[in-house]
């Protein structure tokens, strides 16, 4: 479908101002920012079309707005081009929600661009079923550990329980979560503890980035 008519009945749908400046932005692009790509295109596919839709319904779902002049401070609109072009690319509904999500902590002042950045990329490096296995991994650590991340004694008491939660929540095997740990911890997402030799468990904890992340989307991972 034509993106300018895409914007414009979106713009229709909308009644909230900082909604209605930001599709505003889209429409007209910004070239000092470099080459965004929902500033090239011209015709949007059904599947982009809807992430659309779930960045602006989940911006319009927050309490803090934005003045214009706020939206068009070089940080905040720089922000916002990124996550409409991750949220485009994504291949889930879920992963577009996280992205704008992410942006909507940055407009209500509660992370800095820097973190917007590291929490951004590190969402679209993942996976969702990775993202899923290490919050819920994360939901553990909190529920058992409080502040004391570092006596795996306890967690290793419940990691069974982990590993079945996991595999009922992602309707997988033992062997494939150790898998999607395995392929976690090399995206610098989770330790493996290095407490026995070998560790066939993959037995560890979230880092800290994706521990913050997880705070930054606490009622996105319940």
């Amino acid at each position: 479908m034509n993106k300018v008519f895409v914007l414009q009945e979106l713009k229709n749908f909308y009644t909230s101002p900082m909604i209605r400046t930001l599709i505003q932005a889209l429409s007209i692009g910004t070239p000092e920012f470099g080459v965004f790509d929902v500033a090239l295109c011209s015709y949007l596919s059904e599947k982009q079309e809807k992430q659309f839709r779930i960045v602006f319904d989940t911006l319009n779902d927050g309490s803090h707005e934005l003045s214009e002049s706020e939206i068009y401070n070089n940080d905040y609109l720089y922000a916002f081009y990124s996550t409409v072009n991750y949220a485009m690319k994504s291949r889930t509904d879920e992963k577009a929600r996280k992205f704008a999500e992410i942006l909507k902590g940055l407009y209500a002042k509660e992370i800095q661009i820097e973190q917007f950045e590291d929490y951004i990329h590190t969402v679209d490096q993942l996976t969702d079923r990775e993202f899923t296995t290490l919050a819920i991994k994360h939901k553990y650590e909190q529920r058992y550990l409080g502040n004391d991340s570092e006596d795996f004694e306890i967690l290793k008491g419940h990691w069974d329980e982990y590993i079945s939660e996991v595999c009922c929540v992602l309707i997988t095997n033992k062997i494939e979560v150790l898998l999607i740990l395995e392929s976690a911890s090399r995206k610098g997402c989770y330790n493996i503890a290095n407490i026995w030799e070998g560790n066939p468990e993959r037995f560890g904890d979230t880092n800290l980035l994706f521990q913050r992340i997880c705070d930054a989307l606490k009622h996105n991972i319940e």
